[in-house]
């Protein structure tokens, strides 16, 4: 008994397993967790040690390079990066592919302890942090009010709303940006304090010894226990202002008596606006583990409760939300499957042209894609854009198996009235062409799911969603497929036995039957004009072999014609304006410039809201970033996609609709801040790339002043290359410093140490924390500081006096110490411990950034700009394009290996894999041709495009192959062989071609959230299948051919075909 003969005699048991398939495909998608992007695991460590009022000078030799030398020693680092900033230093740990995170974080935890006894005593303690990817900001949230000022609103978020948004599930962490912190702020004298002979530590300390709640143990009584504790905390500013500092002979100095104290603010080093008015931002980022939808759904019904809540006139506003790309991306992917199976079934109609032998298609469709769901499920996935992607693509894969069994069936019906014998005849023709096929979709598939590295995680989902869809494809192919066309298919005894149903199907196949049959006339005209043409290649088996060998070369000169990127750019709907002043810059200068900018990015078309920030983090999020004043940066919020205008532009030669991204208004802004003065005004995209910058390439050197002149001669290379914007690099000047050099002899017969000067003088200038003021449950900082006109004065520094304790007096600073005026780095960088500077540009919409970098390193080989001495190492996105070159090589290759092993083992044949895979090439070269027209770039997807080919292409030439096979069996020559496969076959491959690029068309024209990402995936496989299907049905004869000869000798024994 073979499968076919199951299908038909034991009905309830085929559709008890599809309904077990579909049950638990359906549950299994009721439990998967909506994320944008798989999760990934990035073998990166940061360390963070924060030194307040230091300068990178100081942070490069007293932190980072202690801390360098100690992490340099755990095993498997790849790359140690690290920055020296004002008053931070950050340590990055790359490590090599493979390496236990947790285990990288221990070791790295082991040695910065063993480092922290060799740093200063006043720095904060270092922090250890793994980089997560999946930990990301998914919502913005902006308050604002027209009844609280900027200090009360603060308070209030801080004290009202951050607690309750972090106990929502899936919430890793909520930060603030803008608005005035709360502070006690104690503005010492300096002249009185002279005079009381006190100096600031002095001060500080008394303030930390009296604001105490000291437990001092306990009493046992008469069986009870007492608990001993010294409650004396501040109650009120009144109680700090009577503080006593001093008291000698007889004389008690208070607080008040040297300083002034208020309940101010801390001095604003970052404001946030929302469309020119002040807020408060609330930045909600998820937990590692989290469902991104689910999270965010969470975080909106907590934000609705508190709203009910809040007092009058403050205002909530969502301004960003990651979720709802997340949700519109997935669920035009979702629609694209829907439409792509209705296609795909409108496909088939189209040859067969009844419904009712369309039916089956469908339905092998609705089963297949909702039984993987439950791999996707079993095998720890969710649905993210890639398993979702992978869904899509299977559709126009899936559907390949149900037509070729399909419609042998249909051919030997024609045959037969016998439905059973036609059923089971009809598969066991096809039965071994549609194993080897789908075994080899497979085998092209799998190795995608074990690349290694970060793509290899990033695919991983990809690669086994596929193959899984693939493989249950063949279980229903050839198990429901053969039941349901026993059932539905009538004979001429059995016609008037038709159900009400098969009656409504067979009306409407009648009423667009005109439809079919016009298109069954070309059809025909088409066949017959192909057996023609076959039989003349066959005849001209040279020139029809060096045509396809010139169109196969023809693919080496266009190459270079393709932009070469990682990922392709997804519009996300925001765009960021970043401004830079010079380093000199004030607050307030920079907030004068962000204002100006933020008004024009307004004024642009379909940007619904804009948010500001001045003072705003520099650096990455591996660098953890440092609030500078001469920065600030402008988010454009665009409306919904779906809101946008229409506009056509052309596809290659075809007009299509198309909607204003990121990308355009980010062209837009090119040039529209020329006439400001004074800044650097940059703009990007936020779905250009994982990293922050297109190119990116590090130079290091043990020479700095050799290392300036190389990364100039770069920078100026790069920036003459078409298509290179907003070239730059990570060297900076630093600010302008007063140095106060102490003479160590004097201050020590003075009783005065180098580090005591050292926090005199960062109390005076730079205000430090002596304890907290607790009111109602919350704490604020008490700083001590100086005066804020003597801090903005560099002759308060030479007349500054410092007190002696062993003179009882004080002393004039000069006297003392050299003071000299100079300017340091303003952030020293690190590669392996060595010196380096990061060169690196954005590219124009439509450049790739791994063209940009080739061209790059070209000029700079052909103009000898890199001695021996510097290190160039290509990071971020220019490092991952590498990367990207050497996975999918090694999984093509391994793609085709296997492919050939599961032909040749299909076939027990060493020649006939060579001839099925032999339009491969071909495919590739239509895929480039597309690519040319399209403007598309060779990237991931498109290199996931030209690995499903493999599997494709080869899919049509094992039906060819395979009919030519059973043919010669029965003893026919090569050449009719030949034409005859190519006649038999030709419907059945037009069919599963035409099938397949329909069913990518929504995918490849989609103009909703995430479309431009997966596009040329789809665009990559329509352009090869178009190219390589009118040539699999020629080339593949005459190659066979060629190998097999024109006689019509027996050939090698075939493989028994599958029961």
């Amino acid at each position: 008994m073979n499968i076919a003969q199951i299908s038909i005699r034991r009905p309830v048991f085929v559709v008890m397993l599809m309904a077990f398939f579909v049950v638990v495909g359906m549950v299994s998608c009721s439990k998967l967790g909506l994320n944008m992007m798989p999760k990934v695991k990035i073998p990166y460590i940061t360390v963070m040690t924060i030194y307040p009022g230091a300068s990178p000078d100081v942070i490069a030799t007293e932190i980072t390079k202690k801390i360098e030398d100690r992490v340099a020693v755990v095993e498997g680092i790849d790359t140690l990066t690290s920055y020296s900033m004002e008053g931070v230093s950050v340590v990055v740990i790359k490590f090599v592919s493979g390496k236990d995170v947790e285990t990288a974080a221990q070791d790295v935890r082991d040695k910065v302890a063993l480092a922290r006894a060799d740093l200063p005593d006043t720095v904060e303690d270092p922090t250890i942090g793994k980089v997560d990817l999946n930990a990301m900001p998914i919502m913005t949230y902006t308050l604002s009010s027209d009844t609280m000022g900027e200090r009360e609103l603060r308070d209030y978020v801080r004290t009202q709303i951050v607690d309750s948004l972090q106990q929502v599930s899936g919430v890793a962490s909520v930060s603030i940006q803008g608005g005035l912190e709360r502070e006690i702020r104690v503005v010492l004298d300096p002249a009185r304090m002279d005079a009381y002979g006190l100096n600031p530590s002095l001060v500080g300390q008394m303030l930390l010894a009296t604001n105490v709640n000291f437990p001092a143990g306990t009493i046992r009584q008469g069986g009870l226990e007492y608990a001993l504790r010294e409650p004396n905390e501040y109650k009120s500013v009144e109680a700090i202002r009577e503080t006593v500092v001093s008291s000698t002979d007889g004389m008690t100095v208070r607080l008040g008596d040297i300083a002034t104290i208020s309940d101010s603010q801390k001095e604003q080093t970052v404001a946030a606006r929302l469309n020119g008015k002040s807020s408060v931002n609330l930045e909600i980022v998820q937990r590692s583990d989290a469902d991104t939808v689910t999270t965010a759904e969470g975080t909106k019904r907590k934000v609705e409760v508190l709203k009910s809540q809040m007092p009058p006139g403050i205002k909530m506003l969502l301004t960003s939300d990651y979720s709802r790309y997340v949700v519109s991306a997935l669920e035009d992917i979702q629609f694209s499957i829907i439409l792509g199976a209705i296609l795909a079934s409108f496909s088939v109609w189209l040859f067969v042209g009844k419904m009712r032998h369309t039916i089956p298609i469908t339905i092998s469709i609705l089963v297949s894609i909702i039984a993987a769901y439950s791999v996707i499920n079993f095998a720890g996935f969710t649905l993210n854009f890639i398993s979702m992607l992978a869904l899509a693509v299977a559709v126009g894969l899936v559907v390949d198996d149900a037509i070729v069994v399909q419609e042998n069936l249909l051919k030997v019906h024609e045959q037969t009235e016998d439905r059973e014998k036609a059923t089971v005849q009809g598969v066991r023709e096809v039965a071994l062409a549609v194993l080897a096929a789908t075994s080899t979709l497979i085998a092209v598939f799998l190795p995608i799911g074990f690349m290694t590295g970060m793509i290899g995680q990033f695919f991983k989902e990809f690669g086994v969603t596929v193959a899984a869809a693939v493989a249950i494809s063949l279980v229903v192919s050839l198990v429901l497929i053969p039941l349901i066309f026993y059932h539905f298919t009538s004979t001429a005894h059995h016609e008037g036995e038709r159900g009400f149903f098969l009656r409504i199907i067979d009306f409407f196949s009648r009423l667009f039957n005109p439809i079919h049959l016009g298109f069954l006339r070309a059809y025909l005209l088409l066949e017959g004009g192909y057996e023609g043409f076959l039989r003349t290649a066959l005849r001209r088996r040279a020139m029809v072999v060096a045509i396809a060998a010139g169109f196969f070369l023809l693919t080496i000169p266009l190459l270079g014609l393709v932009q070469v990127g990682f990922l392709p750019p997804s519009d996300q709907g925001t765009f960021s304006i970043n401004i830079e002043l010079p380093v000199e810059a004030d607050f307030t200068s920079t907030d004068a410039i962000v204002r100006k900018v933020e008004a024009r990015v307004k004024e642009l078309p379909e940007v619904e809201n804009v948010v500001s920030l001045v003072g705003s983090s520099s650096g990455g999020h591996l660098t953890g970033g440092t609030s500078q004043s001469n920065t600030g940066s402008v988010m454009a919020v665009m409306m919904d996609k779906k809101l946008r205008k229409v506009h056509w532009r052309w596809w290659g030669i075809i007009p299509v609709p198309y909607r204003n991204t990121s990308f355009d208004l980010v062209e837009r802004t090119r040039g529209m801040f020329n006439d400001i003065p004074g800044a650097k005004i940059t703009a990007a995209s936020e779905g250009e790339g994982p990293s922050q910058h297109a190119v990116q390439l590090t130079f290091a050197d043990t020479d700095y002043e050799r290392l300036r002149n190389v990364t100039s001669k770069a920078q100026e290379m790069l920036a003459n290359i078409p298509g290179a914007v907003n070239v730059d690099n990570s060297e900076r000047p630093g600010k302008l410093e007063m140095r106060i050099i102490p003479s160590l002899q004097k201050m020590a017969q003075l009783g005065i140490t180098p580090a005591q000067l050292g926090q005199y003088m960062r109390i005076l200038y730079n205000g430090e924390q002596f304890g907290s003021y607790r009111e109602g449950g919350e704490e604020y900082d008490i700083t001590l500081i100086f005066p804020e006109g003597l801090r903005r004065d560099l002759q308060s520094v030479k007349s500054l006096k410092v007190y002696s304790s062993k003179l009882e007096q004080s002393i004039a600073l000069d006297s003392i110490a050299d003071i000299q005026l100079g300017q340091g780095p303003s952030i020293i960088q690190h590669l392996n411990k060595i010196r380096s500077i990061d060169v690196h540009c954005d590219v124009t919409q439509g450049v790739g950034g791994g063209s940009i970098v080739s061209a790059w390193q070209t000029q700079m080989k052909k103009g000898n700009t890199i001695p021996p001495t510097t290190q160039v190492t290509a990071i971020g996105e220019s490092q991952m394009i590498g990367e990207m070159f050497e996975q999918f090589f090694l999984a093509i290759m391994l793609g085709v290996i296997f492919t050939y092993m599961v032909l040749a083992s299909q076939f027990n044949s060493y020649k006939h894999p060579f001839t099925i895979m032999m339009t491969v090439p071909l495919a590739t070269t239509g895929t480039v041709l597309t690519m040319i027209a399209t403007g598309k770039s060779l990237n991931l997807m498109t290199f996931l495009g030209i690995v499903m080919l493999i599997g494709l292409v080869t899919k049509n030439g094992i039906l060819l192959v395979d009919f030519a096979n059973q043919a010669r069996d029965k003893g026919a020559g090569v050449a009719d062989a030949l034409v005859t496969a190519g006649v038999r076959r030709m419907r059945p491959i037009l069919m599963t071609s035409f099938t397949t690029i329909l069913a990518l068309l929504p995918t490849a024209f989609s103009l909703s959230e995430g479309a431009d990402m997966r596009s040329p995936l789809a665009v990559a496989v329509i352009g090869g299948m178009l190219f390589s299907t009118p040539l699999t049905l020629v080339v593949i004869p005459v190659v066979y051919s060629l190998i097999e000869g024109r006689g019509g000798g027996r050939p090698e024994p075939k493989a028994a075909a599958v029961e």
